[in-house]
């Protein structure tokens, strides 16, 4: 599957091995042949924006509005700002192999795709950004809240600040997602459950629920295809 962000490239570099690219939000990675890597969102600090890029051997220097940012390909810088601001998002094509927790969230989000939106609804006949994210996570045996500001502020599960993996649930300022990978997210779109993109969002939270076990499984793209063809990229609010 192909990852497309729909923003203009604002500025390109290459080292010989890696070209980097600050489009839209993210600073991208892509190998020699231009096939992209990984990108980084600029979420760890409120208002940040890239604005160019240099690689560099181990990585590349970002000129962002609040001063020079090295992102390292190796490894985060900290575990509060992770790539020096950024969390890295994988491009890689994800699989599912076995049975696991993993595809039991997949097949369960599927399941509600279409429902129709409803503000504080929480059944197949109407559910809201934060329901479908409590009904999906209570099916594997996890209780949230209903809310998302109050998915913000609980206490289940981990607030990451390094990368993001597949079941991340993303709290954003009003509204909240699934990440099934590849930049897209699960979520209520467009007055219905359908399937978004991460690339023009910010004040995200990421929150861990399913632990920091990376998929490797089943090809999904089926799935995710599905999802794709009959979906919008513009999100309701809850």
């Amino acid at each position: 599957m192909s990852i497309q962000i729909k923003s203009p490239v604002k500025s390109v570099s290459s080292n010989g091995l890696n070209i980097w690219a600050v489009q839209g939000k993210a600073v991208t990675v892509s190998g020699k042949d231009g096939v992209p890597q990984a990108a980084f969102m600029p979420w760890n600090e409120s208002g940040l924006k890239s604005q160019a890029v240099a690689a560099v051997e181990d990585g590349a220097w970002v000129a962002t509005n609040a001063g020079l940012r090295h992102i390292l390909l190796s490894k985060p810088s900290d575990d509060l700002v992770g790539y020096d601001g950024f969390v890295r998002v994988d491009l890689s094509p994800i699989n599912l192999d076995t049975p696991s927790i993993e595809t039991d969230l997949i097949r369960e989000a599927t399941k509600w795709y279409g429902t129709p939106y409803l503000y504080g609804g929480a059944t197949r006949k109407g559910v809201d950004c934060s329901g479908f994210v409590m009904c999906v996570f209570q099916s594997l045996g996890f209780s949230l809240p209903h809310g998302s500001d109050e998915l913000r502020e609980c206490s289940i599960g981990t607030i990451c600040h390094d990368a993001l993996k597949f079941g991340d649930v993303l709290v954003y300022p009003g509204h909240c997602s699934i990440y099934i990978g590849n930049g897209m997210t699960a979520e209520t779109t467009n007055g219905r459950v359908g399937i978004s993109s991460i690339w023009n969002r910010s004040e995200v939270v990421i929150r861990r629920i399913l632990g920091n076990t990376l998929v490797n499984k089943t090809q999904m793209g089926s799935t995710i295809k599905s999802f794709s063809s009959r979906s919008g990229n513009k999100s309701t609010k809850r």
